[in-house]
């Protein structure tokens, strides 16, 4: 089987997974989303959750996820030319990358992973779903302190940027999270 067409396949069943369970599943496998948690345990004197404007830096994956497919559909998804790029730059990215994963919490998957970004849209129509009960929750916000991707999850459970990770879950007192299975487009109001 061809390269191109075997990555093709691939893709398409990670957007049914994604389709099915919304960016859970990238909360489940992601080796990069792992690393970037480890690495945030790391004690530093200048810890963040997000960065001033996060916002607008969100938007930066999805400019990613373009860039990609563009450059996929002109070269060809199967070019895997290891020779285009020095392996001192990857490595001093990675470097630099692990530094700023130990200040900020999930940056890389917050604003720049295209993946991230298409998992995010899979969202929207997914069937796997929190549910905020409003007769429970005080508005404490411990949920969102716990949240991995700086979300208020009392006001939109089923935010593009949740990653499923269930520590909302975990941290409400209350028990006023909880999942649910439903068929339909996501709604900006709690559901």
């Amino acid at each position: 089987m061809d390269e191109s067409i075997l990555q093709i396949c691939i893709l398409i069943l990670f957007i049914i997974t994604g389709i099915i369970f919304g960016r859970f599943i990238i909360c489940k496998i992601c080796p990069f989303g792992y690393l970037q948690d480890w690495l945030f345990k790391i004690p530093s004197p200048f810890k963040r959750k997000s960065l001033k404007g996060d916002k607008y830096w969100r938007s930066l994956k999805y400019i990613a996820l373009g860039l990609q497919l563009i450059m996929g559909l002109v070269l060809g998804f199967g070019n895997n030319d290891t020779e285009s790029g020095p392996q001192t730059a990857k490595l001093a990215s990675f470097i630099i990358l692990s530094f700023v994963f130990i200040i900020l919490q999930r940056p890389f998957c917050k604003y720049l992973c295209p993946v991230g970004a298409l998992f995010s849209l899979c969202n929207l129509i997914s069937p796997y779903r929190y549910k905020v009960n409003t007769d429970k929750c005080t508005k404490c916000k411990k949920c969102t302190k716990k949240c991995k991707m700086d979300i208020s999850v009392y006001k939109v459970p089923n935010h593009l940027e949740c990653i499923r990770c269930k520590s909302c879950i975990n941290a409400c007192p209350y028990k006023a999270i909880e999942t649910t299975y439903r068929i339909g487009l996501s709604s900006s109001k709690k559901e």
